[in-house]
């Protein structure tokens, strides 16, 4: 017989109160509690996995000239220095401008922060920050003349907020990565989180043969090892088909993420995945986004064939230690299937090519 039948639903509401489960917009979606002990799980990614994505985005596209902006908002140090840190572990040749960090509120007044966005020199900007301070972020952006096409605009999770109805001052264009599960219902992730839950629970009764008492009222402190031990039988879940591994800081270890982005409609679009450490984007070549978010025609699409003798052009693939191409050489994409759970999909390989330049000039 299923133990989660055998333990009764006043059991496992008892478990709910000492375990916290959040949604990836970090509402907590079963579990309330945040006594000294409690332990919350998050249905999403956390800010270092959020990152490892968005430079595999502008890997993708190449590009490696950057600024990150930052305003005061808790975790803009680590967000920075996760940053450093994968830059300088990198042998893609990052171009990192020197990051911008002040007060994103309308009490410093326009001009000085328009004085300091007037001091950027690229066309891709990270920036994080809180939802309420992009919105004025981005307002004087626009009056400084970097919002619009050449510029683009990056988030991380945090700073979208709320997807049903992004501000009015958010530009098209504006990119950011979430977990896969953006589109859930509040149903569906509370039930997640329950199923997570239950499943812990009835992996510690089969060990021990009994519930923990983690917690049975919002005045009762849990016991703190008891509380670890349950803990430890949530990290590795799985329900339907779905894997639900926790690392130690409460996170996803490999949560399935997608890149959005704002289209002329005003509405979050999916562009790429991110999946089991390969980027997916939708686009070999990055929307040209203007005013009405128009993707490249057709007639932009040109695909160029050389004989095998000189002059001609030799596609190899990248390094193998590095992962980039080598010096003197051009970067360029080959179509390949890909197929998966019987589903074909197309997946785009890194790869250079070297030999005598061909120029193409496109109208």
């Amino acid at each position: 017989m299923d133990m989660r039948h055998k333990m009764g639903s006043a059991e496992l509401s008892n478990l709910m109160w000492g375990t916290g489960v959040k949604s990836a917009n970090q509402n907590p979606v079963a579990g309330l509690l945040a006594e000294p002990g409690s332990a919350f799980l998050q249905l999403g990614a956390s800010i270092e996995q959020q990152i490892q994505v968005i430079f595999k985005v502008l890997e993708e596209y190449d590009w490696s000239s950057f600024v990150v902006i930052t305003s005061l908002y808790p975790g803009y140090n680590v967000f920075l220095d996760v940053i450093r840190s994968f830059t300088d572990a990198s042998y893609f040749g990052w171009e990192m401008q020197e990051p911008l960090t002040f007060e994103m509120t309308q009490d410093e007044g326009d001009t000085r922060m328009q004085r300091m966005l007037r001091q950027i020199d690229a066309q891709v900007m990270i920036v994080y920050c809180s939802r309420e301070e992009a919105e004025y972020l981005f307002q004087v952006a626009e009056q400084v003349g970097l919002i619009g096409p050449g510029y683009v605009w990056i988030v991380p999770s945090l700073t979208v907020g709320n997807m049903d109805v992004p501000p009015n001052s958010f530009p098209i264009g504006l990119i950011s990565v979430v977990t896969e599960n953006w589109k859930m219902s509040l149903r569906q992730k509370v039930q997640d989180g329950v199923a997570i839950i239950a499943l812990g629970a009835e992996s510690y009764f089969k060990t021990y043969g009994y519930l923990p008492t983690v917690g049975r009222d919002c005045k009762t402190s849990p016991s703190t090892p008891a509380n670890n031990t349950f803990y430890r039988h949530l990290l590795n879940v799985t329900w339907e088909q779905r894997d639900f591994s926790f690392n130690e800081g409460g996170y996803l270890v490999r949560p399935t993420m997608v890149v959005i982005s704002l289209n002329r409609h005003r509405l979050w679009k999916m562009v790429g995945k991110w999946e089991k450490g390969i980027i997916r984007m939708n686009y070999p070549v990055w929307p040209r986004y203007g005013s009405f978010l128009q993707p490249m025609a057709d007639n932009h699409h040109l695909t160029v064939a050389t004989l095998e003798e000189r002059p001609f052009v030799i596609v190899e693939n990248t390094d193998p230690n590095t992962g980039v191409c080598i010096r003197n050489t051009v970067p360029c994409r080959k179509q390949t299937n890909y197929t998966e759970r019987k589903q074909q999909e197309y997946q785009w390989i890194g790869e250079f090519s070297t030999g005598d330049p061909v120029r193409v000039n496109l109208a």
